[in-house]
């Protein structure tokens, strides 16, 4: 029998995200505010936003779940390709590994908020955004048990095919690096000489938080110029994001920056394995040798702010 995702698990799936959206959104109304800020109807600016970014939520859980019960076109034709997709093991396999990681990311994120809860910028931005963090969540885990529900005995079946798939082990690869990277940005040691950013770092953290004073107006040394990419990426990050160009976010950035280029040297190398046609064994025993070091279990996190 084709195994799938059947309509009613659709309906079940975006029904949940309906009650999850009203919660939210009677949460963030009931939630006290300082009168000084009130803007519209007693809130706040930004917490208007996030009350009408709830509702607006509902409505398109509610429309979906609607669409889906009356099979609607529009939406029954994605459901079939997703069930499509999924029959392929490899796709399947990946599916429940992306859900997984986000899983573990959620719960890494909840553990990070309930560390810091004495932090009273940390506190505002959990009281307000924690809820849509948590709605996203409880709608992975959903699609986890209902994909493994629907497909994992047939897939358990052909689990062979996976063993063999050097994609899926890319993309395990790439999950288990960006998982241990996150846990080293949020508990990993940082080095303490410069505050963070170290000896030579302290060039390359300047120029994250200000550019233009030293790279223009202080000249920079010509032997720093030609390292300063990284520099100049986490200073448009920083702009770009809206952040204080602090210290802080400076060593954040260099962290966020150093996290995509692993990833991103683990992707070309995966293409290269391709190329030379590189089994599986040999594919893990690089991954081994790559970031198995002290060079990627310690050194970019705990002194992030080199070049």
């Amino acid at each position: 029998m084709k195994s799938d995702l059947g309509r009613e698990q659709f309906q079940r799936f975006f029904s949940l995200g309906l009650i999850l959206a009203l919660g939210i959104f009677l949460y963030l109304v009931l939630l006290p505010g300082d009168p000084k800020n009130a803007w519209l109807l007693g809130l706040s600016r930004s917490r208007f936003v996030l009350v009408a970014g709830a509702l607006v939520l509902a409505g398109i859980m509610a429309g979906l779940m609607i669409a889906t019960k009356r099979g609607v076109r529009l939406v029954s034709r994605p459901i079939d390709a997703f069930n499509q997709w999924l029959q392929n093991s490899t796709n399947f396999w990946t599916a429940i590994v992306l859900f997984v990681g986000f899983v573990l990311l959620g719960l890494i994120g909840i553990a990070y908020a309930w560390g810091a809860r004495n932090d009273l910028q940390v506190a505002a931005y959990v009281s307000r955004l924690g809820p849509f963090a948590l709605w996203a969540l409880a709608l992975v885990i959903y699609a986890l048990v209902a994909t493994w529900h629907s497909f994992g005995a047939a897939q358990l079946e052909r689990r062979t095919e996976l063993l063999v798939d050097s994609k899926f082990h890319d993309r395990l690869m790439m999950l288990l690096v960006f998982l241990f990277g996150v846990g080293k940005t949020l508990w990993g040691e940082l080095i303490s000489i410069g505050r963070g950013f170290g000896w030579d770092g302290g060039i390359y953290g300047d120029v994250a938080m200000n550019f233009y004073k030293e790279v223009v107006v202080n000249q920079l040394f010509e032997f720093n110029i030609q390292r300063i990419l990284p520099s100049t990426i986490v200073h448009l990050g920083l702009r770009l994001s809206g952040v204080e160009l602090s210290r802080e976010n400076a060593i954040l950035g260099f962290q966020i920056f150093n996290i995509a280029v692993l990833l991103l040297g683990l992707y070309v190398w995966s293409k290269i394995a391709d190329e030379l046609k590189l089994n599986i064994r040999t594919r893990w025993l690089a991954f081994i040798g790559l970031y198995l070091n002290y060079a990627f279990l310690k050194q970019m996190f705990f002194y992030p702010v080199l070049t």
